[in-house]
């Protein structure tokens, strides 16, 4: 399992400092309550942050917008690991909203906006029907 937040070059330095430093919360709040993943298990290798890849900013993209992407890859579905439930993908997903919105919120200045996307990949084929 990886977990990676990707954030736009002119994102404040404080941000990138706090999502660098976000291990113990994503264990407890994310990948323990919800995914299952016994504690101490996720590997500082396994979570990093990168600056976005384009070099420069879109210009349909406000200066004051800042963009961050926060990632959980690699992760182990109902069928590779019986003891999470589809409910667990989507309880997961709105922990990881959760904990970056608090860390967004706190970190960028008044007046700026952050747009956020959280993606959790699995690494098998679903298929459901609901």
């Amino acid at each position: 399992m990886k977990a990676k937040s990707v954030l736009s070059a002119d994102a404040p330095r404080a941000l990138e400092r706090a999502l660098d430093d976000i291990d113990n919360e994503l264990m407890d709040e994310v990948l323990v309550r919800h995914l299952k993943v016994n504690s101490g298990t996720f590997e500082w290798g396994d979570r990093f942050v990168q600056t976005c890849d384009f070099s420069r900013r879109p210009e349909r993209v406000a200066p004051e917008v800042h963009i961050c992407i926060a990632t959980l890859t690699m992760v182990s579905g109902p069928t590779g690991n019986r003891d999470r439930a589809y409910n667990d993908f989507t309880r997961a997903r709105d922990a990881m909203v959760e904990l970056w919105t608090r860390k967004l919120q706190q970190f960028v200045p008044r007046g700026y906006r952050t747009r956020l996307s959280v993606i959790i990949a699995l690494d098998e084929l679903q298929q459901h029907d609901g």
